[in-house]
């Protein structure tokens, strides 16, 4: 059984926070209903709070963790996932996120006007081999660890005083 972060579904939860954790079987879900989704079928166990330190916790025991957006958002979320997730869980983000630019190269990209594509990016997340989810995550956390808020007001300083002459 893999796990699946879900986060604002719908518009349901706060923005930019963590939702909770469903199961990822079909077989289950299907005929599912919420008080909380308004009739419509919902995941087992989802929750729709402003949580931290269950937004944190979450994110380690995911398997992929979804950082979907129209327009840049969810930063944070998607540089938190990474260094704290010890399922080697692959992140499928965004390209319009301002985090895709950093971390491309360690994601599935999502194209999030595009259903079949996100579909296809989910299922290359969750059936990708452990040893590539392994080299993904571990790349990305270091990433996000080395280009931290300390490095980036370093460059902005540098870029102020190259300004300056």
């Amino acid at each position: 059984m893999r796990r699946v972060g879900v986060g604002d579904v719908d518009g349901l939860g706060p923005p930019g926070r963590f939702g909770g954790l469903g199961d990822l079987d079909p077989a289950r879900l299907r005929g599912r209903r919420s008080r909380h989704t308004k009739g419509r079928p919902a995941a087992d166990r989802l929750r729709m709070v402003e949580d931290y330190p269950l937004a944190v916790s979450a994110y380690s025991v995911c398997d992929v963790v979804m950082v979907n957006r129209v327009a840049d958002g969810m930063n944070l979320v998607a540089k938190e996932v990474v260094p704290v997730n010890a399922r080697d869980g692959v992140l499928a983000l965004s390209e319009t996120a301002g985090a895709y630019e950093e971390l491309h190269d360690h994601v599935v990209p999502l194209y999030p006007v595009d259903v079949a594509q996100m579909a296809a990016a989910l299922h290359e997340a969750l059936t990708m081999p452990a040893d590539k989810r392994r080299k993904r995550r571990a790349a990305a956390a270091e990433q996000v660890r080395s280009h931290d808020v300390v490095a980036w007001l370093a460059a902005q300083l540098a870029d102020l005083a190259a300004v300056r002459g």
